[in-house]
């Protein structure tokens, strides 16, 4: 869990590394005063800036542990002269993560397209192990910041 300090409050961060590329992480965000997760953010690092990506739409599929595939659009975000993209989930929730098994793994991936134009991606993965844990502290300092 990591704290910063913003003009209008703080934010408490939990994050996961992706163990099968170094150039991805996983993050959920508390935000002062509500003190409830964020949507789930996945934070990709490209060599460039892709103008696709800079507010759009992307289908992202995904599985958590214990439970079945599923697919939504995404929205992306990338800023020119920011190497970083951001890809923010609706339905892939906190409380879904929560009750995948311990010790599990979320995959995420590009479906591939029936007409074949898009093929499928390679997963990137990330460890469940410790997620509850720094939910709950991030959750914790969050609401202790309050008082």
């Amino acid at each position: 869990m990591v704290g910063f300090t913003l003009p209008k409050g703080a934010l408490f961060r939990i994050g996961s590394y992706s163990t099968t590329d170094p150039d991805s992480n996983l993050a959920l965000d508390f935000v002062k005063p509500k003190c409830i997760a964020s949507p789930v953010q996945l934070i990709k690092k490209f060599d460039a800036y892709r103008k696709v990506l800079d507010n759009g739409n992307l289908v992202l599929a995904y599985k958590v542990s214990g439970f079945d595939e599923n697919m939504e659009i995404v929205s992306t975000e990338m800023e020119k002269d920011d190497p970083f993209a951001f890809f923010t989930f609706n339905e892939l929730t906190a409380n879904l993560i929560l009750r995948a098994s311990q010790g599990g793994k979320l995959s995420i991936w590009v479906p591939a397209i029936a007409d074949g134009a898009v093929k499928r991606s390679w997963n990137i993965d990330f460890s469940l192990r410790g997620f509850v844990p720094a939910y709950n502290l991030a959750k914790k300092a969050c609401e202790a910041s309050l008082k």
